[in-house]
């Protein structure tokens, strides 16, 4: 007979197939009703245990889901087993199996037409004696379950990823998963910033169901080893983060539970042990950099509006020794100036000297100076009233006129200092110029020059001949120093001027009093003996070497 477990089908199919396999007659005929009104003879004699020898139902298995059931008896009238399944969700009751006895031995050919036919209560008949007759063994209900079983094999390990609370049957496809604790470990010592690598192995385990591993344990490992580098402490805290990462990892080869095993855990240990000296050996301190809390307004400049301009100072310090690594200024333009510890110079000589004057001005640099000069160049920058003059008499003296007898001039110098205004209203002098004047009147017209002021918008003197105004008869500047009378308009200096003359004088520069040997004249003469000094006689007067010219007014 075909055995319908062997058959090449799907597990479902075949639980299927079993499960209808059923003796002939099953659940059978309702004989009629022979005499009178009970519906059927019930006397012990229909269900005699000598026709049809039959033992008390004995449960042999239950699966783990408590959803199928496995029952064996014994006829010993014919000396074979016989498995019978309950597939439900509850356990048949005492009645229902005292039915199923009943239902075969009233299958016997001599139960007779008056006995009662019981029905079968849902027990599913999977094999005759006729199969399991060899040997006659109590033993044969395994290969229901084993068929049963089969076609719901998984991962049975409850610790394993994968476990599948369905599965009734261990197969090969569990996955590895992580035995307890930690085989090894080993960690390098800590770096000045706080951190460390830190090594770990461990086992991994998964069951497979080769019944053949020797030591009965039915499982393989491997060995994963892991090194990660740690932050133990607030020096190398990242955003208030202790980071832990991953720097290395390895996995051994597979091998079952045994020496085998033992052998790739020693050769791990080795291996983790060399590569946690290799990373702490090349490992270099990252001794970063920690922003204290600036300081507002370290340097400070109010413009006159009120306009302020600052520098603040951004301290960045190791956190491995606390020391000052990094000053960042930072000037309220948004211009910003680094100092660096390795540069070699000093933060203060740093800060006297960087930056530059943004104004370009000599002897001038370092913050200091650089929020002065952003403070000055915002007041310059706002609107300033026009250049004003103020005009000042330094001098004014009389004197001769050179080559004209009689003739004197008055000569004033007139001092013009620039008053500027900034746009704060500020006002300081700027640059200071000279200019000077001259006066020419006849004396002998008994006639004086008088000086009487300055006027108020050009700072041209105003002079008096007598009671008349009059202008300059010179103009000189503007200058840059102090003039001198004798330099722009030369010293007088009386005396006979005429080579031929018995007197002559040759220093003097203006004619008057010359003698002759022929006693013509009267001192003054011009050879012609009526002693009237001319024009004729004048000499110009000359200063080292130079004619002195008059210099026009700058207006």
């Amino acid at each position: 007979m075909l055995n319908p477990f062997d058959s090449p089908m799907g597990s479902n199919l075949v639980r299927m197939m079993a499960e209808t396999v059923f003796f002939e007659g099953q659940g059978g005929q309702q004989a009629p009703n022979g005499g009178g009104g009970d519906g059927g003879a019930t006397a012990a004699s229909c269900f005699a245990l000598d026709s049809n020898k039959i033992s008390s139902l004995s449960l042999k298995y239950t699966s783990p889901t408590n959803d199928y059931r496995i029952y064996q008896y014994t006829n010993y009238s014919t000396n074979t087993f016989h498995v019978v399944v309950w597939d439900g969700s509850s356990a048949p009751t005492s009645p229902q199996k005292e039915d199923y006895k009943k239902f075969l031995r009233g299958r016997a050919a001599n139960a007779g037409s008056s006995c009662a036919t019981f029905t079968n209560p849902g027990f599913n008949e999977m094999a005759s004696g006729d199969r399991f007759n060899t040997n006659i063994s109590n033993n044969k209900w395994k290969e229901i379950r084993d068929s049963y079983e089969a076609g719901r094999s998984g991962c049975t390990d409850s610790s394993a990823p994968n476990y599948n609370p369905s599965a009734l049957k261990l197969d090969n496809s569990c996955q590895f998963r992580e035995e307890s604790g930690t085989v090894y470990s080993k960690n390098s010592s800590t770096a000045a910033d706080g951190v460390r690598f830190e090594g770990k192995i461990k086992l991994m385990r998964r069951k497979f169901p080769d019944d053949t591993v020797s030591g009965g344990e039915n499982a393989e490992g491997k060995y994963v080893s892991i090194i990660n580098r740690v932050c133990t402490n607030s020096r190398c805290e990242t955003n208030g983060v202790r980071e832990t990462t991953q720097v290395w990892t390895m996995t051994s080869p597979v091998a079952v539970f045994g020496s085998a095993l033992n052998t790739l855990k020693n050769a791990a240990k080795t291996e983790l042990d060399a590569k946690i000296a290799e990373l702490s050996g090349s490992y270099v301190a990252n001794c970063g950099l920690q922003t204290q809390s600036p300081i507002a307004e370290w340097k400070k400049e109010t413009a006159c509006d009120g306009t302020i301009f600052t520098i603040s100072k951004q301290l960045f310090t190791s956190n491995c020794d606390g020391s000052t690594e990094k000053i960042v200024y930072t000037a309220s333009n948004g211009q910003s100036f680094t100092w660096l510890k390795s540069s070699g110079v000093s933060d203060s000589e740093y800060e006297r000297t960087v930056p530059a004057d943004p104004q370009g001005r000599a002897g001038y640099g370092g913050m200091s100076d650089y929020v002065r000069g952003l403070k000055e160049a915002h007041e310059a920058s706002l609107s300033a009233a026009p250049v004003e003059y103020n005009y000042t008499k330094r001098s004014s003296s009389s004197r001769g006129v050179v080559g004209k007898p009689n003739f004197n001039t008055l000569f004033v110098v007139v001092q013009r200092a620039e008053v500027l205004t900034d746009g704060c209203g500020n006002r300081k002098q700027g640059n200071v110029s000279y200019y000077a004047y001259s006066y020419e009147y006849n004396a002998a017209e008994g006639k004086s020059a008088s000086y009487q002021g300055l006027t108020e918008t050009t700072g041209m003197p105003i002079v008096k001949i007598g009671d008349v105004e009059v202008g300059p008869t010179q103009s000189f500047g503007p200058l840059d120093k102090v003039p001198v009378a004798d330099e722009l308009i030369g010293k007088a200096v009386s005396g006979c001027t005429d080579p031929n003359a018995t007197n002559y004088d040759e220093k003097a520069n203006t004619n008057r009093g010359c003698k002759y040997p022929d006693g013509g004249g009267n001192g003054g003469g011009n050879g012609g003996g009526n002693g009237e000094i001319t024009e004729t006689n004048y000499t110009p007067y000359i200063l080292g070497g130079v004619v002195l010219a008059a210099i026009a007014l700058f207006a």
